[in-house]
């Protein structure tokens, strides 16, 4: 939900005081969140009082695992979000897929042959409390490569 909330909307805080928005940038969540796994979002959008502003609870099955993802005031207004959306315009600023990595060593000099990769996924993230609006990465998604188009066949 969250990768598709960065990549497949441009859902902003401010966009929550309105419903229309809110309802546009759901459709665009549930058009992405589909196309990747398939599976069925349960959506329930309530007034938040304290902010103002409509709050989303979207609900996901994963096997027996039921998740919650709440877009909300705290959630929006989080600097990681900000981030993140940051991080995949840059990679999307190198072009249309595929991508070329080569490993470099510490003198920037290539370690091997370049291979070509598919797709790029952002960073997965896991909150540090429940729907809350800190997060934390998990290292050991982090590595150093250099990214380039691959030329066009």
């Amino acid at each position: 939900v969250v990768e598709a909330l960065v990549t497949a909307t441009d859902l902003e805080v401010e966009d929550l005081a309105d419903r229309k928005k809110v309802e546009d940038g759901i459709a665009a969540l549930e058009k992405f969140v589909h196309s990747k796994r398939g599976g069925e979002l349960e959506v329930t959008i309530e007034q938040d009082e304290e902010h103002d502003r409509q709050r989303v609870l979207i609900r996901t099955q994963d096997g027996p695992t039921e998740r919650v993802t709440t877009l909300d005031f705290d959630f929006l207004s989080a600097g990681n979000l900000t981030e993140l959306r940051q991080i995949y315009l840059g990679i999307r600023a190198l072009g249309e897929l595929p991508f070329v990595l080569t490993a470099l060593d510490k003198a920037g000099q290539p370690t091997g042959e370049p291979s070509e990769i598919p797709d790029i996924e952002l960073p997965r993230f896991r909150t540090s409390r429940p729907c809350g609006p800190r997060w934390t990465p998990v290292p050991e998604r982090v590595s150093v490569f250099s990214a380039t188009r691959a030329s066009a066949r």
